[in-house]
C-alpha cells in the first residue's frame, strides 16, 4: 500500500485549490459542501440533453445482454464531476465488445432537469447518450417514488438477461435526513430541519438540491424503492455505503453488492476502466473493483472498497448475534472510518471479534464468524489511510463498517432501531 503524506492529507481534508495538483489529491464527496444559497435555488432554464441523436449501428444490444442503470443524482455540489464520469463512461463503452451491454443514464444536475437516456454507438463507433424521457421537477430524485418508476421505465425499455444498477450521489450509510420528499412551492416556503439534521451533512442516499432544500432518501425507503428479482448488482458509487446495516437491509435486492467503506473522492469511479469490466454478459466485479482500488492507490489517494455476496449475509448475522450483549471495547481503540459529524462507522470485523470475545457463554465462535465473514466479502482493498488521516490496518479491515449502537431515545437511535440489522442482532443487547 502506499502510504499519505502528512502534507498531502492536510491539503486533502481541506480542499485548498493549489497550482500544483499532482500533490493535491481530489476532495471527497463527504468533504464538499453544498454551494451557496443562490446556487442552491438556481432557476432551471437548460434543456435536459444537448446531446444530437443518431442512430446507432448494429449490433445492437440483444436480450442476453447484462443492462446497466446508472442512477445519478448531482443537483448539489458534484455536477461537474458528473460530467467527467459521463465522459469516461462513453470512453469505457468504445473499449467494449458492441451487442453485449445495454447502458442507460438518469441524471439530473443544478442546470438540467431529470432525464432518462440510452448510451447508444455511433457510426464512428464513439458513444453518446439520447434522451428518452424526460421528468419534471414535481418530485425529488431521491423520493422513492421517482426511483421505483425510473426503474420501471428503464427495465420496460431494456430487456436483459442480468441487470446492475449504479448510485451515483452523496451519501452517508444508514443515517437518515428524515426527509418528507415534499417539494416546496418556492425557496420562501421550504420545510424547516429536523432537530437531528440541523446543521449537519446527513444524506443517507443523494442530495437532491431544489428551491434552497436538499432531499435524500433513506436506507430503509430505498430498500422499498428497489423491486426485488431485478438487478444481479447493485454498486454504490458513493460515501459510506458499505455499511452492514446498509447491505443487510438491501440483501433481498441483489445477489452482489459493490460499496466502500469510508469516504469516496469526488471523482468517484474511474468509469473509464471499470465499465470495460461490467458492460459485458460475463461482468466482473472484483475485475472493476480491482481496477478503480488500483487506479487510485496508484496515485497515493484514500480508497476503500469491497465486493459483498449477499446470499451468505442471513448466516453472517446469525454468527454476530451471539457477539452481543454486556460490555463493549471502548469504540477509541477500534478502527474507525467516518469523520464528524458522521457515524461513527467502525470496522465491522473487528467490533465483532472484539465484542465477542467478552461473550463465549452466549456461543460465540470466531472461526464461525470469519468462515462467515469471508464469504460475504469477496474482494476487499484500502489505502493505508482514510480520509481522517486514520491508519488503516490490514488485519482490522474487512471491508464492511458498522454503527456503535447506542439505546437511547435520540430520534437517530429510534431510527435504528427500525433497520433489519437492529431486529436481526441486537433484541438481546437491549434487553441485557
Amino acid at each position: 500500500m502506499v502510504r499519505i503524506s502528512s502534507l498531502r492529507l492536510i491539503l486533502f481534508m481541506t480542499d485548498y485549490k493549489l497550482s500544483f495538483p499532482s500533490l493535491l489529491p481530489r476532495a471527497s464527496r463527504m468533504l464538499k459542501r453544498f454551494p451557496l444559497a443562490a446556487a442552491a435555488a438556481f432557476t432551471i432554464l437548460l434543456p435536459a440533453c444537448s446531446d444530437d441523436p443518431k442512430p446507432a449501428p448494429d449490433p445492437n444490444p440483444s436480450e442476453d445482454a447484462t443492462s446497466i442503470l446508472l442512477y445519478a443524482v448531482a443537483s448539489n455540489n458534484l455536477h461537474y464531476d458528473l460530467q467527467d464520469d459521463l465522459a469516461e463512461l462513453y470512453s469505457g463503452m468504445e473499449q467494449s465488445k458492441p451487442g453485449e451491454a445495454d447502458v442507460w443514464i438518469y441524471s439530473l444536475d443544478l442546470k438540467e432537469l431529470p432525464s432518462l437516456r440510452h448510451v447508444v454507438r455511433q457510426a464512428d463507433g464513439s458513444y453518446s447518450a439520447t434522451v428518452v424521457k424526460q421528468y419534471d421537477r414535481s418530485q425529488y430524485s431521491t423520493d422513492p417514488e421517482r426511483i421505483s418508476q425510473v426503474i420501471s421505465d428503464y427495465t420496460a425499455l431494456s430487456p436483459a438477461a442480468q441487470r446492475g444498477i449504479i448510485f451515483w450521489s452523496h451519501a452517508t450509510g444508514w443515517q437518515p435526513d428524515f426527509n418528507d420528499h415534499v417539494v416546496p412551492e418556492s425557496s420562501e416556503n421550504r420545510r424547516p430541519q429536523s432537530a437531528y439534521n440541523a446543521g449537519q451533512v446527513n444524506y443517507s442516499y443523494g442530495a437532491d438540491q431544489y428551491l434552497g432544500t436538499t432531499d435524500s432518501c433513506d436506507i430503509i425507503e430505498l430498500n422499498e424503492a428497489i423491486p426485488s428479482g431485478t438487478f444481479d448488482f447493485i454498486w454504490f458509487d458513493c460515501c459510506y455505503m458499505s455499511s452492514i446495516e446498509v447491505i443487510y437491509q438491501l440483501r433481498d435486492k441483489a445477489s452482489h453488492i459493490v460499496a466502500y467503506p469510508t469516504e469516496v473522492a469526488s471523482e468517484g469511479m474511474p468509469y473509464n476502466l471499470t465499465i470495460p469490466y461490467l458492460a459485458r454478459r460475463d461482468y466482473d466485479l472484483t475485475g472493476a473493483a480491482s481496477a478503480m482500488s488500483q487506479y487510485f492507490l496508484d496515485r497515493s489517494q484514500v480508497v476503500t472498497i469491497a465486493v459483498i455476496d449477499t446470499s451468505h449475509l442471513p448466516e453472517l448475522a446469525r454468527v454476530a448475534e451471539t457477539a452481543v450483549g454486556g460490555q463493549r471495547l471502548s469504540m477509541v481503540k477500534l478502527q474507525r472510518y467516518s469523520r464528524s459529524p458522521n457515524g461513527p462507522f467502525l470496522d465491522f470485523g473487528q467490533y465483532t471479534r472484539t465484542w465477542g470475545a467478552n461473550r463465549p457463554d452466549a456461543g460465540w465462535d470466531e472461526a464461525a464468524f470469519t468462515r462467515a465473514l469471508d464469504a460475504t466479502v469477496i474482494y476487499k482493498a484500502a489505502s493505508d489511510y482514510g480520509f481522517d488521516g486514520r491508519t488503516i490496518l490490514p488485519e482490522n479491515f474487512s471491508g464492511i463498517s458498522c454503527h456503535y449502537f447506542y439505546d437511547d431515545e435520540s430520534e437517530k437511535a429510534e431510527y435504528y432501531k427500525k433497520l433489519d440489522w437492529f431486529k436481526v442482532v441486537y433484541p438481546r443487547y437491549t434487553e441485557d
